[in-house]
């Protein structure tokens, strides 16, 4: 867990920090959005690295997003394709349960 906390942090970090130097200037990051800017393409590519770019884990990882966000219909959709373009896949080894956070 440690290693993944290491990198969200790292990815974090260092997505500000381009934002600063670049996609401010690019227009690509507004300044007061930055840090979010930074939370959310920081944390999804520390998580995507974690998976090896997994499109399951992606996938799985997306619905527990939405559920948590409250959008149960939606995510119910997107659960739906996964399990349906993953047959097969062992759902004991999910992204979202038991040791993998």
């Amino acid at each position: 867990m440690e290693k993944l906390l290491d990198a969200i942090n790292q990815k974090v970090s260092s997505q500000f920090r381009y934002n600063e130097e670049e996609n401010l200037k690019r227009g690509i990051a507004l300044p007061e959005d930055s840090v979010e800017h930074a939370i959310q393409h920081g944390l999804v590519h520390a998580i995507s690295a974690h998976y090896k770019w997994s499109c399951y884990h992606a996938i799985e990882f997306a619905v527990a997003i939405l559920e948590d966000s409250n959008c149960h219909s939606e995510a119910k959709v997107l659960a739906d394709f996964a399990s349906g373009s993953e047959a097969g896949h062992d759902e004991s080894k999910s992204a979202i349960s038991g040791d993998n956070f």
